[in-house]
């Protein structure tokens, strides 16, 4: 995208202003003001706007706030609502890793589908490790880079785990929001009792 392509180039902090203007921008220019049918446009681009903040070239990975992550969420979660409304089979079957390996042989919905369920826990495990301070665990020169682009450094609230939680559910299985979703929260040094 032109952020990556810019933060390349220059060696520019992004501030969360910037992120929240970048973040608004994509949702508003890939989500069609007519009506649209379905959902799909809807998902595709919450899919887009949860990988650019995953992406740590683009600069949003260091300055997006959790209430940005919500309305990612909650734009995926109504397009995926919108779907099954218009009779789309949301369930994945095989959503584990071994069927990532057969994406060629997938429809175009169904990639889709598993990208938005990929994303979400991504999303989630991005959170909960900007949360759980890895900076300490880094070397001197890597820990002040880190710390330099850092802008939030703010975990999932509870209202993001739950939205990610009934994303996940819609698409996949229970056992999709133990691994994605509950699993990483559980690690997390903050939960973790004495």
């Amino acid at each position: 995208t032109a952020l990556r392509e810019f933060k390349q180039y220059n060696r520019f902090v992004l501030q969360i202003s910037g992120c929240r203007a970048a973040v608004d921008g994509m949702l508003r220019s890939m989500i069609p003001t007519w009506k649209v049918q379905d959902g799909r446009p809807r998902v595709r681009a919450a899919v887009f706007v949860a990988e650019q903040i995953l992406d740590e070239r683009s600069g949003m990975y260091f300055a997006v706030e959790t209430v940005l992550v919500d309305r990612v969420l909650e734009e995926m979660q109504g397009g995926l609502l919108e779907m099954e409304e218009n009779g789309f089979d949301l369930r994945v079957e095989n959503a584990s890793e071994d069927a990532e390996a057969n994406e060629g042989e997938s429809s175009g919905e169904e990639k889709l589908l598993r990208d938005a369920l990929r994303t979400t826990g991504e999303l989630v495990r991005l959170l909960v490790r900007r949360k759980s301070r890895p900076h300490l665990d880094y070397k001197k020169r890597a820990r002040r880079v880190y710390l330099k682009k850092l802008q939030f450094s703010g975990g999932p609230y509870s209202s993001t785990m739950q939205l990610a939680t009934h994303v996940s559910l819609l698409i996949g299985t229970a056992a999709n929001v133990q691994e994605g979703i509950v699993a990483p929260w559980r690690e997390a040094w903050w939960t973790k009792h004495k």
